[in-house]
């Protein structure tokens, strides 16, 4: 692990030598460093870049100056802070580290604050995977080192109703290497560092999409296993052995696209992890496809007769789906939502109406001679 800290503080010296002149504010783009400071006021800096739906962006703030210790927000277009000051331990003693999806293309904003001094600021793209590996429970994935050319990423998805667990097992014992488990958003959940024989993950119940990322020098040699598991992480025990299961495979119905998984997934009322669950969908039961989301991320389909939409990165999918049509979701209402009423009237009822006529009492004292009290009527 000493040799990929000495390989990473060698790659920030170098990419150093390139900082364009400091400044108060400005205008970034992928690859660019730069170099600010944080005044006696503490008063923080704003700087800008373009980015495109899907970029998983990095941003690392590493204080330049003694005693400066960095902060740094990433901000979306529309105002919303996405992430904050995600420090990097054992790497660097004073930095904060940002790696996010960007979830819609538009102009975002880095804002830098911490303790008065001098920092680096460096922005950059991730390199997008080669190759992605889909993970499923039971079936152990090998992965060796040095690794071919290209990034190697592994996915899973968490199951929505039991604890899904990573064991990582590696030959030789000690490897020198680190492994890094990010969420959708692009943000680490896990970090391994060396030691990867008989580690274990745990994640909760959910439907969140993992990336599985292992790195090591190009001179470490050795393998890794990866096994996905459902269960809870036994502490203090050697994990069992994990039993080999043949893989999950999908039957169409009645040649229609058809979805299925090894495991429980959810079906939601929308195309968006933020809808209500509709139902959970048990294991190895076929579902057919009646319809792709816009962005090809969403399957419409019919749950126990109730329209839904299941994440196309929880399943496998078998038959046409290439040729289901795009649906448009049904829009709900909300309390902050209105929405056009179209009323059908029948020519041939007539309506009953109905008048209600409230009588208001004078608001003046009664005479004591006889009088016609005045009577408001309202329609």
């Amino acid at each position: 692990m000493k040799r990929f800290l000495v390989l990473v503080t060698v790659s920030l010296l170098v990419i150093a030598a390139t900082l364009i002149s400091a400044q108060d504010s400005g205008i970034l783009t992928y690859g660019t460093v730069i170099q600010g400071v944080v005044g006696a006021d503490n008063a923080p800096t704003q700087y800008m870049f373009s980015g495109t739906a899907g970029d998983v962006v990095s941003i690392r703030v590493n204080g330049a100056s003694t005693g400066m210790d960095p902060n740094v927000r990433l901000v979306g277009p529309s105002g919303e802070t996405l992430a904050a000051n995600d420090n990097l331990l054992a790497a660097f003693e004073r930095s904060a580290v940002l790696t996010y999806r960007l979830p819609v293309s538009g102009n975002y904003t880095i804002i830098v604050s911490g303790t008065t001094g001098n920092y680096v600021l460096a922005l950059s793209l991730n390199e997008a995977a080669t190759t992605t590996t889909r993970l499923e429970v039971g079936r152990p994935v090998g992965v060796v080192l040095p690794q071919p050319a290209g990034l190697q990423v592994y996915s899973f998805n968490t199951d929505p109703v039991n604890t899904t667990t990573l064991l990582i097992d590696a030959n030789p014992l000690v490897v020198d290497a680190y492994l890094e488990v990010r969420d959708a958003n692009g943000q680490q959940v896990a970090l391994l560092r060396g030691d990867l024989d008989n580690a274990c993950l745990s994640f909760g119940p959910g439907d969140q999409l993992n990336e599985v990322r292992i790195a090591a020098a190009p001179e470490i040699v050795g393998n890794v296993t990866l096994t996905l598991g459902r269960g809870p992480c036994i502490v203090g025990t050697q994990p069992p052995v994990p039993v080999v299961v043949p893989p999950f495979q999908v039957t169409p119905i009645n040649g229609a696209c058809t979805i299925g998984s090894s495991g429980n997934f959810n079906v939601r009322t929308g195309p968006g992890l933020q809808n209500a669950i509709l139902v959970v969908w048990p294991a190895q039961q076929p579902l057919v496809v009646t319809g792709v989301s816009a962005d090809g991320q969403w399957y419409s389909v019919l749950a126990l007769g109730s329209p839904g939409w299941v994440a196309r990165s929880v399943v496998i999918a078998a038959g046409p789906c290439n040729q289901v049509p795009i649906v448009t979701p049904t829009v709900s209402l909300t309390p902050d939502s209105t929405a056009e009423v179209t009323a059908t009237v029948d020519p041939n009822v007539t309506p009953e109406v109905t008048a209600v006529v409230t009588v208001v009492p004078p608001t003046v004292p009664v005479p004591t001679t006889e009088t016609t009290p005045e009577v408001t009527t309202v329609p």
